[in-house]
């Protein structure tokens, strides 16, 4: 999946994310299954300042998107546009 996919991405739509790992005894394929259930743009942050009675964040000024999956297990995967994209796939759309 290229970013401008995953920008794209809706709420209920079901990605995966399966990887095949070849070994000596056959192929196994690893990854998961689920739906988009939240959607945020945050700020990316290149660092921190941390003094004695405050805190700040050094900002880029790049935005990023975060996506929350719920997966069938009860489990939530997070993947957010600065990561490897590559795999992941649109298995079915709302």
């Amino acid at each position: 999946m290229t970013v401008k996919e995953f920008w794209h991405l809706k709420y209920g739509t079901v990605v995966s994310d399966e990887t095949i790992i070849p070994s000596c005894c056959g192929n196994s394929v690893w990854g998961w299954r689920g739906k988009v259930v939240k959607r945020e743009v945050i700020d990316e942050c290149a660092g921190f300042v941390i003094t004695k009675s405050k805190s700040y964040d050094i900002k880029t000024g790049r935005k990023l998107l975060e996506i929350t999956f719920e997966c069938d297990n009860g489990e939530y995967r997070y993947c957010n546009t600065s990561q490897d994209l590559s795999n992941l796939k649109i298995v079915q759309t709302r």
